[in-house]
């Protein structure tokens, strides 16, 4: 989304920073992926074998699956 407003991208692991870079830019993201900032530790996990504890995955995929379709719709009204 950031990419299609037009925002350098930043080099942050923060959902919740690059989630309000994107309604500053004017694409608010819609409430099940506004709230997604919780995943933020699971990226830096995935990427820096960190341990922490267990993932909700039905919780991810639903998240994932939810900025997939509002980047998809997002983009078909471009």
């Amino acid at each position: 989304m950031l990419v299609l407003a037009g925002v350098p991208l930043p080099h942050i692991h923060d959902l919740e920073r690059l989630l309000s870079l994107s309604a500053d830019a004017g694409w608010p993201p819609p409430p099940e992926v506004a709230d997604a900032g919780w995943l933020t530790p699971w990226g830096v996990q995935f990427r820096y074998d960190e341990v922490i504890e267990a993932l909700d995955e039905p919780a991810a995929l639903a998240a994932a699956d939810a900025a997939v379709r509002w980047a998809l719709e997002t983009s078909n009204n471009i």
